[in-house]
């Protein structure tokens, strides 16, 4: 009677062994996966801030002063100045465009937008580069007769003051 009448014993031990196998490989993907989150979170909130363009104002309503020129120069163009706008631009700016050329560029563009309702300030950036700096400032604008408009202004450092370098809508 000996072997026989034993019961098998073996298959018993296996099946507790294996869950405990799969319960410890579920834990350790598990923990895997939380790892990797949080690796992906710290690299996103260490991402560097320069990379998109930081709103604006600050704190104080206390804008740069590429910002200033930058609205200065658009409400020159929002009054149909045309001349004085174009004065007030930088050498970039006036060596692909004559002061005529730019009057009958802006009044065929400018004036059917109809009145400006509201120009908020999106933020500026600095692109470096030579001769000077050069700053590219974006407003989100409402005009009477279009909205959500895109205005870019790209400026640079000229004699103290900056310049309007370059100037589009989307």
């Amino acid at each position: 009677m000996g072997a026989a009448s034993r019961p098998d014993r073996t298959a018993d031990r296996e099946e507790p062994n294996r869950a405990s196998k799969t319960r410890l490989l579920l834990v350790w993907a598990l923990g895997g996966v939380l790892a990797v989150s949080l690796a992906l979170v710290a690299a996103l909130l260490m991402q560097s801030p320069s990379s998109s363009l930081p709103s604006a104002p600050d704190v104080q309503g206390v804008e740069s002063a590429s910002v200033d020129s930058a609205r200065a120069w658009l409400r020159l163009v929002d009054e149909g100045e045309w001349k004085r706008s174009w004065s007030e631009t930088g050498e970039a700016f006036q060596a692909q465009n004559t002061a005529a050329r730019w009057a009958s560029l802006a009044a065929q563009v400018r004036p059917p937008l109809g009145d400006i309702v509201t120009r908020r300030l999106l933020g500026e950036q600095a692109v470096p580069g030579p001769p000077s700096a050069l700053k590219v400032v974006k407003f989100q604008s409402e005009f009477a007769h279009k909205a959500n408009v895109i205005e870019t202004v790209s400026l640079s450092l000229a004699g103290g003051r900056w310049k309007v370098v370059g100037y589009w809508m989307s």
